[in-house]
């Protein structure tokens, strides 16, 4: 990899993982103004950040990462779509979440078993998940667009949160179909990889600049 090329995907990596951090940090300070479905959102960022912590730490000790994806790619498929059926108001029970939990976990499995062993890094499994929560990003900002009962839209902290969520989504979905296409392709993987963590960056700031704003937006929305 060219040297000024790897130094700007490093220095994007780790401004993405500044904001991811700053974003949380703001959702904790905020967390007592949070409804429910917001600290779905939250849970979300933390569990990102604790992933790339995890990976960074098996890559310093010479450690595979792979499995860490396929346990993460589960879980942020599961939270996300948690919050997804929050944001519809959707009637939760016990069997609804069971079978959420049930058919995301069989999904893993499958691919696991049959497409990618835990040794490979998961992209089918990344490539379905980017492209159901793309499909629920749109379905939420949908329901929300056609809602009378939000007085001020712009205003209303699940719209932005689910935008960034679809910028994020579409963002991860691009980049694991290059990674299974272009494999072979140096140049235009490194160029992925700073697209990808563009997208990351301005996504979770979005995340970050709802979660700051929250209080305002909601006595706004009011």
């Amino acid at each position: 990899m060219d040297t000024k090329i790897e130094y700007t995907i490093n220095f994007l990596y780790y401004t993405y993982i500044l904001v991811l951090s700053l974003c949380i940090c703001i959702g904790l300070w905020r967390v007592k103004t949070l409804d429910s479905k917001s600290n779905f959102v939250l849970w979300i960022m933390v569990f990102a950040l604790t992933t790339e912590m995890l990976c960074k730490a098996a890559s310093l000790h010479g450690k595979i990462r792979t499995p860490i994806y396929h346990i993460y790619c589960l879980i942020d498929f599961f939270l996300v779509t948690l919050y997804f059926l929050k944001t519809i108001n959707f009637k939760e029970t016990r069997s609804t979440l069971f079978i959420c939990a049930l058919g995301i976990y069989i999904t893993g499995v499958l691919n696991f078993i049959f497409l990618q062993s835990i040794n490979v890094t998961n992209t089918y499994m990344q490539i379905f998940e980017s492209f159901v929560l793309i499909i629920f990003s749109l379905y939420s900002l949908y329901k929300i667009l056609i809602n009378d009962d939000i007085k001020n839209i712009i205003y209303y902290p699940h719209l932005w949160f689910w935008s960034s969520f679809l910028l994020l989504y579409s963002g991860t979905l691009f980049f694991w179909i290059c990674i299974n296409l272009l494999s072979h392709d140096k140049s235009t993987l490194e160029t992925t990889e700073l697209i990808q963590e563009i997208v990351n960056i301005i996504a979770y700031a979005g995340i970050g600049l709802t979660f700051y704003f929250y209080p305002k937006m909601v006595k706004s929305e009011q």
